[in-house]
């Protein structure tokens, strides 16, 4: 194959792997994370792939037949359904792993953003309005200070903050988003909803930006 692409994508129909994984081979960005503590800093690697600066990350999805044969009752109290059942939704949520998440610290009441939660997905606290990434929710407050999970959209799409660390959008046509911010941090499921208590908390582009450091491109 000619050295023209981004991505390698391969796709099996056995039970060779365990899940789907983005092996990120090139990347030359800064302001997606910090170095300090998430040794996220411009690479590439890929000469040990057979391709002179041009491809960005190996693809491995699962068997396709998990896809095919899914079957199960879409369950929004389970954040990861809604990817189930459709390859190209899980190809969007392995290529967005390319830009992150892995911004922010951790969460909590004592931290500085909290959106970022464990193996590089949006915090499950994030209103990222179902963001193809893993852990995706679209929170509405029910009452005061009851947030419940809204139903998902019928077309999904990546979050505008996602879109920045893309290098699609710019900060100035980014809206605030918000986090919850719970003192038990406990979640719970009613009615094929998630629930929690908590308050939002206000979070925008600039924010990112003041702790991350400006999305920019490297040679």
């Amino acid at each position: 194959h000619p050295d023209i692409f981004d991505y390698a994508v391969i796709y099996v129909n056995f039970g060779v792997y365990d899940g789907a994984i983005n092996q990120i081979v090139m990347r030359k960005i800064k302001g997606l994370g910090s170095e300090q503590f998430h040794g996220v800093v411009p690479f590439d690697e890929s000469q040990g792939y057979g391709s002179n600066h041009v491809l960005r990350s190996v693809i491995r999805e699962d068997n396709i037949n998990h896809h095919v044969n899914f079957k199960k009752q879409f369950n929004l109290a389970n954040v990861c359904d809604f990817l189930h059942g459709n390859p190209c939704k899980m190809l969007l949520h392995e290529i967005s792993h390319n830009w992150g998440i892995t911004v922010g610290d951790k969460e909590g009441t004592n931290a500085i953003l909290g959106i970022q939660s464990q193996d590089r997905h949006w915090s499950i606290y994030f209103d990222c309005k179902h963001d193809p990434l893993c852990k995706g929710v679209s929170w509405e407050e029910e009452s005061p200070g009851i947030f419940s999970s809204g139903s998902p959209p019928a077309k999904l799409k990546y979050h505008p903050f996602t879109l920045y660390f893309m290098g699609v959008l710019k900060p100035q046509e980014i809206t605030e988003s918000f986090i919850l911010i719970s003192p038990k941090g406990d979640l719970y499921s009613k009615n094929n909803k998630l629930y929690v208590e908590g308050t939002a908390k206000k979070i925008s582009i600039q924010d990112i930006i003041n702790y991350e450091g400006a999305r920019t491109c490297v040679n």
